[in-house]
């Protein structure tokens, strides 16, 4: 190479005209310019560098910071939780089942594991017993209105505003019944609730005998009374009746009939008439129907457990 060099010092030109000579340096050239390009990338590298620190270092270990979410999840508040949040616990009786969770309604801290309560009077609704937690589980029973039961592990209370217990009751001893639905108790701690207790009917408003010649005169308080079923409630008729609709109560015509099973909403009343109460009902058909035909509906609001008169699983 420094030949080369020294030959093209002292005779430019007679050293280019050497066509292998010319070929040397062009590559010598492009070598060359290939370098200061290598230069110029690791310089603008190790400026980079010292700018924002060494990438390559060991960074110093941190403790994590809890969150609630993951760090590419926005966090936004809200009164309705995303999903149902739940953890393992240990119910009284050894069986796992998912802790209560945060967005429960205020009366569900009522619900104690190991404490007893009753279904509530009002609506004059039965519970039905499920075999789990959630609308989604079949029905394996139902606990009168006014029925005992002994809560055995924590509320869990979902997005649909059920708030769900374990218990043990006369239908069963450990299935899942609603103690409520959103501000609706529809189960009641006992007054003590380390024992046992249950509720029976008011005295005042059984309507099981109305007075025959009472007809309902609305300037009479006391007229006609029924702890059965109250104006807006959903009835389910008996399985095995006809449920007759007249224009009146007990004198009015007939309008038609509404077939077993059918559910219908109540609209108006109670008027006792004939020795028993009526009902203004809203279904198939509209009308003044007798009350001994009709059952309330569940507190879920589901009558179809009753098909075929028999509970359905």
């Amino acid at each position: 190479m420094l030949k080369l060099l020294s030959e093209f010092l002292r005779s430019p030109g007679d050293f280019l005209q050497d066509e292998r000579r010319q070929r040397i340096v062009i590559i010598c050239l492009f070598s060359l310019l290939f370098i200061c390009v290598l230069f110029s990338i690791a310089k603008g590298t190790a400026h980079r560098r010292n700018a924002s620190g060494d990438p390559d270092a060991t960074p110093t270990p941190m403790a994590p910071v809890p969150t609630q979410t993951k760090w590419w999840v926005r966090h936004e508040s809200s009164e309705t939780p995303p999903s149902l949040i739940l953890s393992e616990q240990t119910s009284i009786d050894g069986t796992e089942t998912p802790a209560v969770s945060s967005k429960c309604p205020t009366y569900a801290a009522d619900f104690k594991p190991g404490t007893f309560g009753y279904i509530s009077l009002f609506p004059p609704f039965e519970n039905l017993v499920r075999s789990g937690a959630g609308k989604n589980y079949s029905t394996v029973g139902f606990i009168e209105i006014g029925g005992w039961v002994k809560i055995l592990a924590e509320p869990v209370c979902a997005d649909d505003g059920y708030v769900w217990l374990n218990v043990q009751s006369a239908a069963g001893s450990s299935n899942w019944t609603a103690g409520g639905h959103k501000a609706a108790q529809w189960v009641i701690p006992c007054p003590d609730p380390n024992k046992k207790c249950s509720k029976k009917k008011p005295i005042g408003s059984i309507s099981a005998t109305p007075n025959p010649n009472n007809n309902g005169d609305s300037n009479n308080p006391n007229a006609c009374v029924s702890d059965k079923l109250a104006v807006g409630l959903d009835a389910q008729v008996s399985p095995n009746d006809l449920l007759v609709i007249r224009s009146e109560p007990f004198t009015g015509s007939v309008l038609g009939r509404i077939a077993p099973l059918a559910v219908i909403n109540i609209i108006d009343g109670p008027k006792c008439a004939g020795g028993t109460v009526w009902w203004k009902v809203w279904g198939p058909q509209t009308g003044w129907a007798v009350e001994n035909n009709l059952r309330a509906c569940p507190k879920e609001g589901e009558c179809d457990p009753w098909k075929g008169g028999q509970l359905q699983h």
